[in-house]
């Protein structure tokens, strides 16, 4: 169910996600469908991984993503942009963890956070998908131990989302400055 929320209901909801339990993570970061460069793909990747990847590239070449340590375990995770042709204002990404060599979920939007907070050894994750100059859907997903999961979602628009996003503008895009990679 779509609601429009008030600056108010915004951070109490912000609020509640913050007392779940947690432990310190790494700086903020985002990226946008702009953020991704062509990756080198790793024979072991999941069949159906590349397969959504590749669904409407031409060349295995083309595939676009991050390789980033996001849980901090030592192995190089990915996060694979399907198709930019596709995208339109919203991409959407598939999460690889690097040592189980498993999807971890889907993530998408016109803009992913990736917060400090870490909740079961991943970070929190924030997606906004855009709908119209003003409005669209705010979600948060959480690592359930074995994927990313919608906790929340909520509908913003007019000075909520404006609010949401002045809060954000520090954040930086790309990745982050520690990676690994």
């Amino acid at each position: 169910m779509w609601i429009s929320v008030s600056c108010t209901a915004l951070v109490v909801s912000l609020a509640l996600l913050s007392a779940a339990p947690a432990c310190a993570q790494d700086p903020e970061w985002s990226f946008n469908a702009k953020t991704p460069s062509p990756i080198q793909i790793p024979g072991w990747l999941p069949a159906d991984s590349l397969r959504n990847a590749l669904a409407y590239h031409e060349a295995a070449d083309q595939i676009k993503g991050l390789a980033v340590d996001l849980n901090r375990d030592g192995a190089i995770d990915y996060i694979l942009q399907y198709s930019r042709e596709v995208c339109g204002t919203n991409c959407q990404y598939e999460l690889i963890d690097g040592r189980t060599r498993r999807s971890i979920g889907l993530v998408g939007g016109s803009v992913v956070y990736i917060r400090a907070q870490a909740i079961n050894g991943y970070p929190v994750i924030n997606q906004y998908g855009h709908s119209s100059a003003d409005s669209g859907s705010w979600s948060t997903l959480v690592f359930d131990g074995q994927q990313f999961v919608s906790v929340g979602t909520v509908w913003l628009e007019g000075a909520a989302l404006e609010h949401l996003f002045g809060e954000l503008k520090d954040v930086p895009y790309g990745e982050p400055r520690d990676n690994p990679r």
